[in-house]
């Protein structure tokens, strides 16, 4: 996957969602953005955008400025412990196991002990990976 595709897959799973401008057809990809779902919904606005998704929710567009900053998954630790904060115990175990075969492939270790004690130090790319693949999200 491209570190593009990654991001994006993960902020979809993460709750943001795609908006557009309400000026644009629904499958013009030049006017599409994704943000966080806007808290403030109304019609009175006179910038607003829609989602793109065909719920054609109004939001503010002052809103949507403030909360459009995408998390840069692939290289802050921080926005990836805040992706993966939901798992559930079976998603856990499953991150964990995920994590450990990336770690151990990429440094070539033989005993799936020491990758595990390796997991403290996977960087915030290997944990995107292992995150995709718990969820099912994960394309070659």
């Amino acid at each position: 996957m491209s570190p593009e595709a990654q991001r994006i897959c993960i902020a979809e799973a993460c709750g943001w969602v795609w908006y557009r401008h309400p000026v644009s057809n629904k499958s013009d990809r030049s006017y599409r953005f994704i943000a966080l779902p806007a808290v403030q919904e109304f019609e009175q606005s006179p910038m607003w955008m829609v989602r793109a998704d065909g719920t054609e929710r109004l939001c503010a567009i002052d809103y949507m400025v403030r909360e459009f900053h995408l998390p840069d998954y692939l290289n802050d630790l921080n926005a990836m412990h805040e992706a993966s904060k939901d798992f559930d115990l079976k998603q856990t175990i499953k991150f964990s196991n995920h994590l450990k075969a990336i770690i151990q492939d990429s440094l070539c270790i033989s005993s799936a002990v020491d990758a595990r004690y390796m997991t403290v130090n996977a960087s915030a790319r290997q944990r995107a990976e292992a995150f995709l693949r718990t969820l099912g999200l994960w394309k070659t």
